[in-house]
């Protein structure tokens, strides 16, 4: 018996199969690098600078928030979950050894919940260097804001428009300052519906999701127009496919069977969240961007706009109605 297994074992290493199977190998290692994305690897210190991002309590948001307190820079966390932002600063701190990290309450769901935190934020805050629209909700059943907005637009896109106007004085005068804001392949298949913006006739979590990130690119380019000749920058970035939270409401997440089913090719093909902050990063630090403003980035590189945003019309409608709907006015 043991001459058999002895005469298999040199066979089989004899043969080409331990070639095949390190090739094979290789390749899937070789791929999953690939899909993880391309490395933002500069050591930028931070040191002196306030970043504030949202949605910071997990996923991306907290892989950036790790990231930019280990540049030494002041980090405030956005989040509606205080009891949580608590524990994930008490990581940040343990792991890089800044007590520079801060929690305040923001629930972008509620334009009254905004403005406290803005208000709290200038209070506690002489500056704001680095803005980072990162929340996000997607493809949730059909609920409404406090405010009575479709909750995917409501967060995704109105709550950060509010956010970002608010603290755009404090921006100015920090100034050269940067935003950040997260959009999706998805806007390219999104549509603005004036006429049935929270989508009361029909309701599709998809189109809805599409709707809400295409508003997010829409804004980030007449934002950089409004801000001509000012010294603060704002760019939107598509971190890919990246496994966090966001994809909850998704079947592949909620439902037992197909969320271990699907669980392989879910650790395979996406990105870890510290993967996909990568041009979030690249945005926010590369001095070679510094006066790029307005524009759209991938894999840490400028990217063409889709053309989902390049009507003008649709554009200024949208920030004009924006403004009525969180009720502020906009002075460059």
């Amino acid at each position: 018996m043991a001459g058999d297994f002895s005469s298999s074992f040199d066979s089989f290493f004899s043969s080409w199969y331990p070639i095949i199977l390190a090739l094979i190998g290789g390749f899937g290692f070789a791929f999953r690098q690939y899909l993880r994305g391309t490395p933002y690897e500069s050591k930028k210190h931070l040191k002196g600078k306030t970043v504030l991002i949202t949605g910071a309590t997990c996923g991306m948001g907290k892989a950036a928030a790790l990231a930019f307190a280990q540049r030494g820079a002041r980090v405030v966390l956005a989040c509606r979950d205080t009891e949580l932002a608590e524990k994930v600063i008490k990581e940040i701190r343990d792991t890089c050894d800044n007590i520079n990290v801060i929690a305040l309450h923001c629930d972008l769901s509620s334009m009254e919940s905004v403005r406290a935190f803005a208000k709290e934020f200038k209070k506690c805050e002489s500056q704001l260097h680095i803005l980072v629209n990162n929340a996000g909700v997607m493809m949730c059943p059909k609920d409404l804001t406090e405010d009575k907005f479709e909750m995917q637009f409501g967060v995704n896109y109105l709550g950060h428009f509010l956010l970002t106007h608010l603290l755009l004085d404090h921006l100015k005068k920090s100034a050269p300052s940067r935003i950040i804001n997260v959009t999706a392949h998805a806007h390219q298949l999104g549509v603005i519906d004036f006429d049935d913006i929270n989508q009361d006739n029909d309701y599709n979590p998809g189109h809805a999701y599409a709707q809400s990130k295409l508003a997010v690119a829409l804004f980030t380019i007449e934002l950089a127009k409004q801000l001509e000749g000012t010294d603060v920058t704002v760019n939107c970035v598509n971190p890919g496919v990246v496994n966090t939270s966001l994809h909850r409401h998704m079947p592949f997440r909620n439902h037992s069977f197909i969320k271990f089913c699907f669980a392989p090719f879910v650790w395979y093909l996406f990105k870890k969240p510290e993967d996909g902050i990568n041009s979030m990063l690249f945005c926010a630090l590369e001095d070679s961007i510094e006066q790029t403003t307005g524009k759209y980035f991938m894999e840490c590189a400028l990217t063409d706009w889709s053309e989902a945003v390049q009507n003008e019309e649709v554009r200024k409608k949208l920030w004009e109605e924006s403004l009525k709907w969180t009720k502020v006015s906009f002075h460059s």
